[in-house]
């Protein structure tokens, strides 16, 4: 393989690393399986409970799996590392449950894929009205 072959062969491994490494980036470490609907959207997940936090353990014993599962980064102003935001969505119970690290919070502003302005929660919300 000669210098040029060879730059252009590490050049195009760098790219599909970066590719394979960005579909990562919505992946929820308790999801055994679901359809991966959007970019941050995952229909009738399929939950791993032992990698559950023990709220969401508790959570899903009482109101079973969620009809879809949301995943953000969370909206953050300055230097500050956004953190993993996760919303559980039980569509027939008409319920809307949001997870930081596991931990369940009332509200929480999040980055929404594709737009650049920061929303928050449903509760937040209907707060500020």
């Amino acid at each position: 393989m000669n210098k040029g072959n060879r730059y252009f062969f590490y050049i195009f491994l760098i790219i599909i690393l970066t590719l394979l490494l960005s579909a990562c980036a919505n992946n929820v470490s308790y999801i055994k399986k679901g359809k991966f609907v959007k970019p941050n959207i995952w229909e009738k997940p399929v939950l791993k409970e032992k990698k559950l936090s023990a709220i969401q353990k508790k959570i899903y014993d009482e109101l079973g799996p969620p009809s879809y599962i949301l995943v953000y980064k969370e909206a953050v102003s300055g230097k500050e590392k956004p953190r993993k935001v996760e919303e559980w969505v039980y569509k027939e119970k008409d319920k809307f449950l949001w997870f930081v690290e596991g931990n369940l919070v009332k509200d929480i502003p999040v980055q929404v894929p594709g737009l650049r302005k920061s929303i928050f929660s449903r509760d937040n919300a209907n707060q500020q009205r």
